[in-house]
């Protein structure tokens, strides 16, 4: 099941990989992702990353020794792939990273001495202040969503408060502060699954593919 959801990724996106954080990565990423690190815990051992197209699992040996595990992640992340192919990487990026992703743009021209530099400074210390990120949420929502159902298809039960947990705390630098709301979308999310996997044609490519190729492995 889980090399023919491989597949079927490559299908749809041609560069798409599966790498590992413990193993040799470009300078820059190391950098980015052990920025990321300070911020999410468990980052290294426990957190899958999608960077493009691109899916860094914790090790090999977390991918080899969880093949369902790893299939949830990978459904969860094959949306993530989706979207960016769909709005393009860098709009992508730049959403799911608001407004965070603006602190960069403010030291440039704190360093460049632009106009005002004491506004730039400002801006940069407020842009990484772990405000509401509405993108980030719409997105990560729309992963979550496969996770659930995926958990539907394969009789695991959800727990409530992990995914709540996830957009209201460090793990996505607080992306939202709407925990009773948030809460209430994950609990409707569990209590319409049967029905959404009923109506399965009626969502987005990721989640019909990963549906159809539980099916087929199930013939």
């Amino acid at each position: 099941m889980l090399e023919a959801l491989i597949e079927k990724i490559k299908q749809r996106h041609p560069g798409f990989e599966i790498r590992f954080k413990d193993e040799p990565l470009p300078a820059w990423l190391r950098l980015v992702f052990w920025f990321q690190g300070l911020i999410t815990k468990g980052f290294w051992g426990t957190y899958t990353t999608t960077v493009g197209q691109h899916v860094y699992f914790p090790t090999r040996e977390f991918y080899e020794e969880n093949k369902i595990l790893a299939f949830m992640i990978l459904a969860h992340e094959f949306v993530h792939i989706h979207d960016a192919a769909e709005v393009g990487q860098v709009g992508f990026t730049f959403r799911y990273l608001f407004p965070q992703v603006l602190a960069p743009f403010a030291l440039l021209g704190l360093l460049g001495m632009a106009w005002w530099p004491l506004a730039f400074l400002l801006l940069f210390v407020v842009a990484l202040v772990p405000w509401p990120a509405p993108w980030r949420v719409k997105y990560e929502k729309r992963g979550y969503k496969m996770s659930i159902l995926v958990r539907a298809l394969l009789g695991y039960g959800t727990d409530t408060e992990y995914y709540v947990k996830q957009f209201t705390s460090r793990q996505y630098y607080w992306m939202s502060w709407d925990e009773d709301g948030i809460r209430k979308w994950v609990n409707d999310q569990v209590h319409s699954a049967q029905a959404q996997l009923a109506g399965i044609e009626t969502l987005d490519r990721p989640y019909q593919d990963v549906y159809n190729v539980y099916k087929q492995s199930q013939e």
